[in-house]
């Protein structure tokens, strides 16, 4: 139950769409990007049909703060939080980003991580949990896409 308050849960602007993530719609404008945080929610990489009030605008305000503050560590997209709910960001140049980390090589972290808490448990581990947790690794890996 909302109490009468709108729940942003879509945004369809006549902008070009650049990415819609799980949470916000990001619409390029040129050199910029229209940034917009919805009240969607995210819970194991799968959008709820439902949102709550006021999300979008708590994650905009508090991002927009930490990108500030942390601005003369590390640059980042944030131009200005032009509203609630909106941030306007700067395209960066692609070609100086780091490369993305293969997601076979982050299942067999997890899957190393998994085995080797089990063993620090004094917990022995069998061939055949381990063929478990990589075909459970597998399906995990496969719905954040």
């Amino acid at each position: 139950m909302n109490n009468g308050q709108t729940v942003l849960l879509d945004t369809n602007l006549p902008l070009p769409s650049f990415r819609r993530g799980k949470v916000r719609d990001i619409y390029g404008l040129g050199d910029r990007l229209l940034i917009i945080s919805t009240d969607r929610i995210s819970a194991f990489d799968i959008v709820l049909p439902c949102g709550i009030p006021g999300k979008g605008t708590v994650l905009n305000l508090l991002s927009a703060f930490w990108f500030m503050e942390t601005a003369n560590i590390i640059s980042n997209h944030l131009v200005k939080a032009i509203d609630s709910s909106v941030t306007l960001g700067e395209v960066k140049n692609l070609s100086n980003q780091p490369e993305a980390i293969p997601d076979s090589l982050i299942g067999r972290s997890m899957l190393v991580a998994m085995i080797w808490n089990r063993l620090r448990a004094r917990l022995s581990v069998t061939p055949m949990e381990i063929l478990f947790l990589q075909a459970k690794l597998s399906i995990h890996l496969k719905r954040g896409r």
